[in-house]
């Protein structure tokens, strides 16, 4: 059986086409997709701040403790409330936070010239703070109405900076509808809501960001490994058809020992190529640099666990192949199959952003479960968050593998 795997390594390593398909083209894509797409896999792009027109009508009325010292409070109880749970006060300091953080310019103006602002588009929004709006909450724990509710303009509402000031407002206000709404239903104007806050922006530092060189490296590698099967499974219908396997069965060449021969070279060539392309990759754009060595043996390892479901696609393929009278199997697998596996899983853009069924449908391809462990390692998971993904591609295998062994015709190859 060895020399059976060394003619069909040697085989396509002399085939320039074969060549071309396995190695060349692969790394032509990974240059030109990772240096014409590296700026949309990072983080680093970011909108201009968004210029925001702040009217603040704010008077004395929006401290006035009137409303709780009607309900029975005593004085100073109930300034110390209106203190605590002022509503403009809050919205100004989120307001400076996000300033602070070049998220937003602030323009304080008159109504008048924010509107004409807005108009002009100087800004993108205008923010109207109505007076008494503290009281007025309050007043709302009473029954009453709001009459004069916060208000956010904006000058385009298909802009993202329109959407983002939207976004915000719209935390802000739910959040604090929620405190009057639990307040209400207790009937304890004494609580003291929490200072309230939009909400914050944590970048947690767990994983590692994946680099479009990184990301089109996996891809493309998990894509043209699928050739791999192709290319084996249409050698072995020019034997066929060449009378080749005839002749080595006659010599004495069990079929069995034939396509198991298939399925190590499968592998083997497997690993190799993908050894090729990331090994290139690394040299040449410093792809992965700065990994440990940790990593450089996890990736070896789930490379070896990858080959076995190219090993067995080798061994259905063959058998499909030597079944039929023309090499349609393999013209199909690698024109159809591979081009629908390889949308489906990622190899080409990241299809979560398109759909997240089509993020699951493609976890099940054995490329795009094997993405999903190679871009986990890449991004410093632990091995355990990707076994899931591991046994389903040693699933997968099994399964295609006895596929490819009852289907192998093992009496008549001829």
């Amino acid at each position: 059986m060895f020399n059976l795997i060394k003619k069909d390594i040697l085989t396509i390593s002399k085939a320039r086409s074969e060549i071309l398909i396995l190695l060349v083209m692969p790394f032509v894509l990974i240059s030109i997709l990772g240096l014409s797409l590296g700026g949309l896999m990072t983080s680093g792009g970011s909108i201009d701040p968004i210029h925001l027109a702040v009217v603040d009508e704010t008077s004395a009325r929006d401290s006035d403790p009137g409303v709780l010292i009607e309900q029975g409070l005593p004085a100073q109880q109930a300034e110390e409330i209106i203190d605590s749970i002022q509503v403009n006060r809050q919205i100004q300091q989120v307001l400076t936070t996000l300033e602070a953080d070049e998220l937003i310019i602030l323009h304080q103006l008159s109504k008048a010239k924010a509107e004409e602002a807005l108009a002009n588009q100087d800004v993108e929004g205008v923010l109207v703070i109505p007076d008494g709006l503290t009281t007025q909450a309050l007043s709302v724990l009473g029954g009453e109405k709001a009459s004069q509710p916060l208000v956010l303009q904006v000058a385009d509402e298909t802009r993202i900076q329109s959407n983002v000031l939207k976004q915000i407002f719209h935390r802000f206000t739910s959040e604090y509808n929620l405190i009057m709404s639990i307040q209400t239903v207790t009937g304890d104007t004494l609580i003291e809501p929490e200072p309230m806050t939009l909400g914050e922006i944590k970048t947690v530092d767990t994983t590692i960001e994946v680099s479009a060189f990184q990301y089109y490296t996996i891809g493309m590698a998990m894509m043209f490994s699928l050739y791999v099967a192709s290319s084996i499974s249409s050698n072995a219908f020019i034997e066929k058809k060449h009378d080749v396997l005839m002749r080595m069965m006659l010599a004495g060449e069990k079929p069995v020992r034939y396509l198991l021969s298939k399925v190590v070279s499968g592998y083997v060539l497997a690993v190799m190529q993908l050894g090729i392309l990331f090994g290139v990759s690394q040299l040449l754009f410093d792809t992965f640099s700065g990994r440990s060595s940790d990593f450089w043996l996890t990736i070896t390892g789930v490379t070896f666990v990858y080959a076995m479901v190219i090993g067995a696609l080798t061994a259905l393929l063959t058998s499909l192949t030597l079944m039929m009278p023309t090499d349609a199997v393999s013209g199909i697998f690698s024109g159809l199959v591979v081009t629908l596996f390889a949308f489906l899983g990622g190899s080409f853009t990241q299809v979560e952003q398109i759909s997240p069924l089509i993020r699951t449908i493609g976890n099940w391809t054995p490329n795009g479960a094997m993405m999903t462990v190679y871009l986990q390692q890449t991004q410093g998971y632990a091995l355990l968050e990707s076994t899931p993904f591991l046994l389903r591609i040693g699933m997968m295998s099994v399964v295609i593998f006895i596929a490819g062994w009852l289907l192998f015709p093992k009496r008549r190859l001829s």
